[in-house]
């Protein structure tokens, strides 16, 4: 099986299990994608994830953008590779991810893809109908009602410092609202 992983760093010839306090699952695994657009949303630099994707009725891929100009703001100007794996990979549901799959020992790259600016391939992916971006400013009311409630209740779970400042400055009175809910100073 084909499967993908989108990375900032460049040139490796096998990626390595890790695990992460954050991380959907608790042991160590290398996370593939089986669609190519999905491994370039994971071409990420910032100290925090915020990878705000979900699957459409049919199936597709959808980014939808929590604040304005969120695209540009997480990748425009990143560089980063996009690495093609062959193996017998695993599905994990636990990660919840539908497109994901996992590796529980290295895998070796059979291929990587530098992609010298992630929003420009992101861009391309949209053009080629692999993804669905949805634009702040486009967004139904339905919909921006649906955004808030997901940062919120990510707002009240949120123990990382760095995930904590981002949804500060990015979400203030959401993070008001969530840090009262929780009965904590802010």
């Amino acid at each position: 099986m084909l499967a993908y992983h989108g990375s900032a760093i460049t040139g490796l010839r096998e990626l390595q299990p890790f695990a992460r306090p954050d991380a959907n699952l608790p042991y160590p695994c290398v996370y593939l994608a089986t669609h190519q657009a999905l491994a370039a949303l994971y071409i990420w630099d910032k100290p925090y994830k915020w990878l705000n994707f979900s699957f459409a009725q049919d199936g597709g891929l959808v980014y939808t953008e929590s604040f304005p100009g969120a695209l540009n703001e997480f990748y425009g100007g990143l560089a980063g590779s996009i690495y093609t794996c062959e193996g017998e990979f695993e599905y994990d549901e636990n990660a919840r991810i539908r497109m994901a799959m996992i590796s529980r020992v290295p895998v070796h790259v059979a291929q990587e893809e530098r992609v010298p600016n992630a929003l420009a391939r992101i861009l391309q992916h949209e053009r080629e109908g692999l993804l669905e971006v949805r634009r702040y400013e486009t967004l139904t009311a339905a919909q921006l009602a649906a955004e808030e409630r997901m940062i919120f209740a990510a707002a009240k779970r949120e123990r990382s410092p760095a995930m904590q400042a981002f949804m500060q400055e990015k979400f203030p009175a959401i993070w008001e609202q969530a840090n009262i809910a929780k009965g904590e100073p802010l």
